[in-house]
């Protein structure tokens, strides 16, 4: 049977679930969690919140709400603080939002604050945009005291008292003795952006109901209609107070509030004002109207509603008539806050919000009154600054992924016309060896040639994995498995290097192309092994992630389920100059003859092309880690079986399409050196023409992805339109955008990238042609 627990402040019975009481989450936070009485979690967080323990913190908040049955589904949550040893900021704005957006929470209760974070959530409390109630107390007695209070049915208004709404008095049948208004339309102003409504009260007193925001293009409209109020009045008299309803009223634009006071002060001019009164004013305006005060010759005063601000004018005028009013504290030159206070003014109209950075002039101290507006600024400017840090990021994000693509284009490009050159060099060579015996002196060069052809086809691999040129064979991998194998290899040549592994179990399957991922691993190896040059250690790690919009939008993947796989090195590290340029093609900082460059570039398109992430972190001194996050999937892993090196010859009919005069002849000397019959196209429309006249004869077409005019997608669909069964095996250098994927899926029956030797092309013809004849 489960014990009885009970909350010694409240009474309440405490559900005790032992898997949710304690639980770490990050590596320096540690969740407690309590569900007191069905309808309050209770959350107190030891240790240092940063946002990995933050984002696994509050998805175990919303498991232990299930079992919440709270009023309608709904509950109350307190937040105490008491072991929090510390937040970094992305951590507090990440709790915030998801706190606030939790519709099931009736109302947030804080307690135990430190004196930043009581700032930071009373602002937050002031802004709050969700309607959701906010609730600071000192201790957890007091906090738990105000949760039963709102949790108590029997007190009267529950349902406005729950949710922490103030109903607002409607005045606006009270009787201030207007003067007749002449002209209703003259008194009153009407834009999409901006509303006001006025009329005179008391004959000195002229009261205003605005909406929306001022901006420039309104003050001529304003000055238009203030005239209109002083014809109404006795000769000799003038408006003395304005009185505005502020609870619609928005900030505009800085070129309004600018022209709004210069407005107000040539009106001054000429009809002194004694007070300028804003009720019912939000946060923001109450901040504009204390800024304002200082550059208007007459007093701006902020009041709770139209009764105190009747209140305020019936007080000064029973003043004496000498003097300047002031609703509030004189501020004199003996004031010792005086100074304080210029200070404040001086911090806060020198303040940059348009940009980042920025210091205070003075610092202020906790014993300090103006301690809490002094920190609430800098608060304020922070959170500022964070956007503009995290616009530059993003901007910067793009920027680099503009460059890639450009620069991967040109890559593309490269590499298709170097493959091209390559194809002829392969086939020549291969025609070659068929007719020397092994023992000919020149086969020696034969072999050094075609090394020379696999040096080549490496290095457009590496162009073709920047350009992002296509995964051509994806299939169901281990990661683990291939991780091992791959750091088994590279192992066996460089024993001065010590490889650990920590991988999670099961092993993470992701779809992938295998040798496009084997590629990366290794030539981050490389990279680790060049920053090792005395031998170190090389960890591997792999494990399961979820990423949600927040870190995936930036990077333009999907959000959900990941694997991650980390390479980390004990090297010399990189500084901020070199870990910025680190995947930009044909950067190296290795001596000439190490390196070209391209190893981490095309390290970089792969995983982009497989729809993941990169990332690098590296300090001089403190090694490197290369983190890449690639999506998961539920399949079974596919095995590759070995390829024997034999030619198969046969007797078919082939149609090669090709619109390079050297692939046509070289492709054309290969078939028939395995005794095919050739038919040759040097575009999509004849191959197209071809197909129509001869199509019962042709057994195979080996097709061209990219050709001017008719390309190769458009090609292989008018083929198929012809003959539906017709074998085609796709040939390419380069495959930009998934282009060859999108043909494979389509029924493409093969694919075989440049340059290939005539024993690869041997192989995939006999085993597309010989499934062709099992399946009629």
């Amino acid at each position: 049977m489960q014990p009885d627990w009970v909350c010694p402040v409240t009474g309440f019975r405490v559900a005790f679930r032992p898997e949710w009481i304690r639980q770490q989450v990050g590596e320096t936070l540690v969740a407690n969690f309590y569900v007191i009485g069905g309808a309050i979690i209770y959350s107190c967080p030891e240790g240092f919140a940063d946002i990995t323990g933050v984002r696994q913190s509050l998805a175990l908040n919303e498991a232990v709400a299930e079992s919440v049955s709270g009023v309608n589904g709904q509950y109350l949550q307190i937040e105490d603080y008491a072991a929090l040893e510390g937040v970094s900021q992305s951590a507090r704005q990440y709790a915030t939002n998801r706190l606030t957006a939790n519709q099931r929470i009736l109302a947030l209760i804080f307690c135990n604050l430190s004196p930043l974070l009581s700032i930071a959530v009373k602002i937050g409390r002031r802004f709050n945009l969700s309607d959701k109630p906010i609730y600071v107390e000192g201790q957890y007695g007091d906090a738990a005291v105000r949760a039963l209070k709102l949790c108590d049915p029997s007190l009267s208004g529950s349902d406005a008292f729950l949710f922490g709404q103030q109903t607002c008095i409607d005045r606006s049948n009270r009787s201030f003795s207007p003067v007749e208004v002449l002209s209703n339309e003259s008194w009153n102003i009407q834009t999409p952006k901006f509303a006001n409504r006025s009329v005179i009260v008391d004959r000195r007193i002229l009261h205003s109901i605005a909406e929306g925001g001022i901006e420039r293009e309104h003050i001529p409209m304003l000055e238009k209609m203030r005239p209109l109020f002083q014809a109404q009045l006795p000769h000799g008299s003038a408006i003395e107070y304005v009185i505005i309803d502020a609870s619609r009223l928005g900030r505009g634009n800085r070129q309004g509030r600018i022209a709004f006071l210069e407005s107000l002060k040539k009106w001054n001019r000429r009809f002194p004002l004694r007070a300028y009164i804003l009720y019912h004013a939000n946060a923001s305006m109450h901040t504009a109207a204390l800024l304002a005060r200082p550059f208007l010759p007459f007093s701006v005063e902020i009041v709770r509603d139209l009764d105190h601000a009747f209140l305020m004018v019936s007080q000064d005028r029973q003043r004496p008539p000498s003097g300047q009013p002031r609703f509030s504290a004189d501020v004199t030159a003996e004031d010792p806050n005086r100074r304080k206070i210029e200070q404040l003014l001086t911090y806060i109209g020198g303040i940059k919000w348009d940009r980042e950075g920025g210091e205070p002039p003075m610092e202020i101290t906790e014993d300090d009154p103006f301690y809490v507006l002094f920190q609430s600024i800098k608060l304020i400017k922070d959170e500022i600054d964070d956007l503009f840090a995290e616009r530059k990021r993003l901007e910067n994000k793009l920027l680099e992924s503009q460059k890639m693509e450009a620069v991967g284009t040109l890559a593309g490009g490269i590499a298709h016309d170097f493959n091209n050159l390559l194809m002829g060099i392969q086939g020549r060579t291969s025609l070659l060896s068929l007719r020397m015996a092994p023992s000919h002196p020149h086969m020696e060069h034969i072999v050094a040639i075609e090394a020379c052809i696999q040096s080549a086809t490496h290095l457009t691999r590496q162009l073709l994995g920047f350009a992002r040129g296509g995964k051509y064979e994806v299939r169901p991998v281990d990661i683990n498995e291939l991780l091992v194998a791959s750091a088994t290899m590279f192992g066996r040549t460089r024993k001065e290097i010590r490889i650990h592994t920590n991988l999670k179990r099961p092993s993470p399957v992701v779809a992938a192309d295998r040798s496009q991922l084997e590629q990366v691993f290794l030539n981050l190896y490389i990279n680790a092994w060049q920053a090792m040059p005395g031998g170190g250690d090389l960890y591997l790690d792999t494990g399961l992630v979820a990423l949600d919009d927040a870190y995936c939008n930036p990077c333009q993947v999907k959000p959900g389920h990941y694997t991650k796989i980390s390479v980390t090195d004990t090297g010399v590290g990189m500084d901020a100059s070199i870990r910025q340029r680190i995947f930009d093609p044909f950067f190296t900082t290795k001596k000439m003859g190490r390196g070209t460059g391209l190893g981490l570039a095309s390290a970089y398109g792969i995983i982009k092309n497989h729809e993941g992430i990169i990332t690098v972190y590296s300090e001089v001194g403190h090694g490197t880690t290369f983190t890449i996050y690639l999506p998961l999937i539920d399949g079974a892993v596919w095995q590759p079986a070995p390829l024997a090196r034999q030619l198969v010859e046969g007797a078919e009919t082939i149609l090669l399409v090709d619109d390079e005069e050297l692939i046509l002849g070289v492709g054309k000397a290969l078939l028939e050196e395995l005794g095919y019959d050739v038919m040759v196209a040097r575009n999509g429309e004849r191959a197209v023409e071809a197909v129509r006249r001869n199509g019962g004869d042709v057994q195979l077409v080996i097709l061209d992805l990219i050709m001017p005019g008719m390309d190769g997608g458009r090609t292989f669909d008018c083929i198929r339109e012809l003959q539906p069964a017709m074998p085609v095996i796709l040939s390419s250098g380069y495959s930009p955008g998934g282009q060859t994927k999108a043909i494979m899926e389509r029924g493409c029956n093969g694919f075989i990238q440049k340059p290939f030797n005539i024993y690869e092309l041997s192989e995939q013809l006999r085993r597309v042609l010989d499934n062709r004849k099992a399946t009629r």
